[in-house]
């Protein structure tokens, strides 16, 4: 039984990892590249005044490229590992990005497996527990094959609006979520997934999704 609450670690690195290392290279090859070639433009430049024009374009890439090679050696060498550029560039939080790690160490579970990890001796629908995490994937766009029940939401995407995915568990379900209870208070896939079927069983309607669904 997997802990819901501790994400299991795997040996080696992702594909995710490696390209993180390969994206915190691209400043010191961008780097290489220019001063080779602004080496060429300066004993050129006496030549040709279009030499003289590239020599100004390259030293002024340079300017700014260098000073993120230094920003990512100095933390390449304090953390041990290289920056996460893109992440740091949308302005992910460190919360995020731990989210995020954690995500692509966890084992990819699927349907079937997620449900007997966590819920199978719960009194929790299957075909709920798939529901939710097929719309949480559709909504945020992100692979949530390693998301375990007590995960803050908040973290999956920065740029999602929960409101979307109220929005759509209302319209599939048929079901008036109070949306209070969800406010300035944290979201874990178990707490959400808990409200909708509380919600639900005190509702008329049950939804099409738990009328024309049966566990597996």
């Amino acid at each position: 039984m997997i802990n819901p609450y501790q994400a299991p670690t795997t040996a080696g690195h992702s594909d995710a990892d490696q390209r993180r290392v390969w994206i915190a290279l691209v400043p010191f090859f961008i780097a290489a590249v220019a001063i080779v070639a602004e080496m060429g433009a300066l004993f050129g430049r006496q030549f040709a005044k279009e030499v003289g024009v590239a020599f100004g374009i390259i030293g002024a890439l340079l300017v700014f490229d260098l000073p993120v090679c230094v920003y990512v050696l100095v933390k390449w060498v304090r953390a041990g590992v290289p920056p996460d550029l893109v992440a740091e560039l949308m302005e992910i939080t460190p919360e995020q990005r731990d989210f995020h790690r954690k995500l692509r160490k966890r084992p990819k579970l699927d349907e079937t497996v997620f449900y007997q990890s966590f819920y199978e001796r719960s009194d929790v629908p299957k075909h709920m527990i798939v529901y939710l995490r097929q719309l949480l994937e559709d909504v945020s766009g992100c692979d949530l094959a390693g998301l375990h029940p007590g995960d803050n939401l908040a973290y999956i995407d920065s740029e999602m609006d929960f409101a979307d995915v109220l929005n759509r568990i209302e319209r599939d379900l048929i079901v008036k979520l109070d949306w209070d209870q969800f406010r300035d208070t944290e979201v874990t896939f178990d707490s959400l997934l808990r409200a909708v079927l509380r919600r639900m069983a005190t509702t008329s309607s049950g939804g099409p999704i738990l009328e024309s669904s049966t566990d597996a």
